[in-house]
């Protein structure tokens, strides 16, 4: 990873902890047992109330005490609360060989199971599930799963305990199939190909056991990432076998060429008990993170009514594709029903809601975008949801009307893509991350912290020869940047980048702008530790290029697009 001004800070022997991140990632900092290093930032403490954390996947209540909950990430690790949410502290993974965790379930008063997901941008994997005894603060592993042939290694999707708390079956979703073990995770048996997201349980009549449902895609997921169609099965025998393949039931457009799908609870009327389902679409080309277009993905939510009496199953139709490629992806997942609402809340990049009362669907919002979880539950006589994002915890009461606050004391968990050290002042530094809006540079002496108005920034640049300049990424997506003269007081939009003169290549044509299409980049900024003036800026890919500052302009100015110098090859002489 990139990390502007490192060396310069290492030679100086500056204690500093940023909850250090590999290329994507980040490790929380009670992890690094090592008494060189201090956390001194993001603090949630030192920051105001509606602070944003990182990533958060999962979110679970323990049901022996409500005001006990556990939250996952698989950025920043395992974390708990004793008081509903009011304050976090971390639990150490380092036993998992990973930082990275998917889910959690409860098996009983005093454990959970853990499914553990390690991403660096693009490297996925998991190394297994785990029980965590949470009374003794213990770990120990469970069985390893036997890959199928020419599998290399596999994520985790999800974990599940059947319902029947007393009973040992568990099961673990991963992108290469659903695992079931019926000895508490001493061994694990394949009872199901595919790429397998979640499951849902429908108990049958007088105490007799579960129906079992599994949702995902059908086939093995490549790269660790799902590439089938969307696949729903069934079980009678308690998760041992599923052969009856509902997928026919829930129609989507042959256009599309990819989906997947996630199950969550629903209404319960009599011996009537409905699930619903969320289906991810997409087609053209493959990127289920960031799809090409509306036009290519999608979401559908569709309905299976269980009747446990009779057996039959019915498939009312809630939605037909929604057709926004904003709504989601399969690493953006959260569905759950609100009963007294008689609502469907689902997201995506943004939280939407699907009332069935008024059969509508409505943009909902209140949280960071890119939702991964939502849990409705009852607590103390008032539903109340909690949603999981990419800025960490949102909860509401839902009342008639939803007002979200956020719940992050305590989650220092931060992606950082970017980091820069003043060569003066060891207490200075600027940070570009991932989601945290509320800390980008801060002086750890003075315990002061400036803000700029970045949602997902990348690199950021501290002058060596002059602290009072800083350079920032403005968001990952696009080609901005911003500037500081005063060392972070006031910052500001940067002009550009733009094409360079003909007659002078290290100066900026400010009549001939770039326009740089927006995608996907980390950009970074590097500095000449022996020249000043010479700073760069470096990001893109299908637009990867070289720019450099231009000071008397205030903005960037290209010096090389794939490939191609501007206008002189032999720029980097200069």
């Amino acid at each position: 990873f990139i990390l502007s001004g490192i060396t310069m800070l290492l030679m100086k022997k500056i204690k500093l902890f940023f909850l250090i991140p590999l290329l994507y990632g980040s490790i929380a900092y009670s992890q690094v047992n090592n008494s060189n290093w201090t956390h001194v930032g993001p603090i949630s403490k030192n920051i105001p109330a509606d602070f944003e954390t990182g990533l958060i996947n999962n979110y679970v209540t323990d049901p022996y005490n409500p005001s006990h909950l556990f939250v996952a990430s698989m950025l920043g690790g395992l974390w708990e609360s004793i008081d509903r949410g009011e304050n976090w502290i971390n639990i150490d993974t380092k036993f998992t060989g990973t930082n990275g965790i998917i889910d959690v379930d409860f098996m009983s008063p005093t454990k959970i199971l853990v499914g553990t997901r390690h991403q660096s941008f693009t490297l996925k994997y998991s190394t297994g599930a785990y029980i965590y005894d949470f009374v003794s603060a213990t770990w120990s592993a469970t069985g390893a799963i036997t890959l199928p042939p020419g599998i290399s290694s596999y994520t985790m999707r999800s974990v599940e305990v059947h319902p029947q708390l007393t009973s040992p079956y568990l099961f673990l979703c991963t992108t290469v199939g659903l695992y079931r073990s019926i000895n508490s995770g001493v061994s694990w048996n394949l009872v199901l190909n595919g790429c397998i997201e979640n499951m849902a349980f429908v108990p049958k009549p007088n105490n007799f056991g579960y129906f079992c449902y599994v949702a995902g895609s059908n086939a093995i997921g490549q790269n660790n990432d799902p590439t089938g169609t969307l696949m729903v099965k069934q079980s009678i025998d308690d998760g041992a076998t599923f052969p009856t393949d509902l997928s026919a039931n829930f129609p989507i457009s042959s256009t599309f060429t990819w989906s997947h799908s996630k199950l969550c609870p629903g209404k319960v009327s009599g011996n009537d008990y409905t699930l619903y389902l969320m289906t991810c679409v997409l087609s053209g080309t493959f990127n289920w993170d960031r799809p090409p277009s509306d036009a290519q993905a999608g979401i559908y939510l569709h309905s299976l009514v269980k009747n446990i009496v009779g057996g039959g199953i019915t498939y009312p139709v809630i939605s037909d594709n929604l057709n926004q490629s904003t709504y989601g992806s399969p690493e953006r997942m959260g569905i759950a029903y609100a009963p007294q609402q008689n609502t469907l809340y689902f997201g995506g990049v943004y939280l939407y809601s699907y009332n069935f009362n008024t059969s509508t669907q409505d943009y909902t919002g209140g949280t960071h975008n890119d939702v991964h979880d939502i849990d409705i539950a009852l607590y103390n006589g008032n539903y109340e949801m909690n949603v999981t994002s990419d800025g960490g915890i949102y909860r509401t009461l839902l009342n008639p009307s939803i007002s979200f606050s956020t719940k992050n004391k305590g989650l220092n968990i931060c992606s950082i893509n970017g980091f820069s050290g003043s060569a003066k002042n060891p207490n200075k530094y600027s940070l570009g991350s991932q989601d945290i809006t509320h800390v980008d540079i801060f002086d750890v002496s003075a315990g002061t912290y400036k803000t700029h108005p970045s949602g997902e920034s990348d690199g950021t640049l501290i002058d060596k020869f002059n602290d009072n300049l800083i350079l920032m990424d403005y968001q990952s997506y696009d080609y901005q940047s911003m500037v500081s003269k005063d060392g972070g007081q006031t910052i500001t939009f940067n002009s550009g980048p733009w094409y360079p003169k003909t007659t002078s290549p290290l100066e900026a044509n400010t009549a001939s702008p770039a326009n740089l299409a927006a995608e996907f980049g980390m950009q970074q900024f590097k500095q000449d530790p022996f020249r000043p003036g010479k700073i760069y800026r470096l990001g893109g890919m299908t637009f990867a290029h070289i720019a450099q500052y231009d000071f008397n302009a205030d903005g960037f100015v290209l010096r090389n697009v794939l490939g191609s110098y501007f206008p002189d090859p032999a720029w980097e002489s200069r």
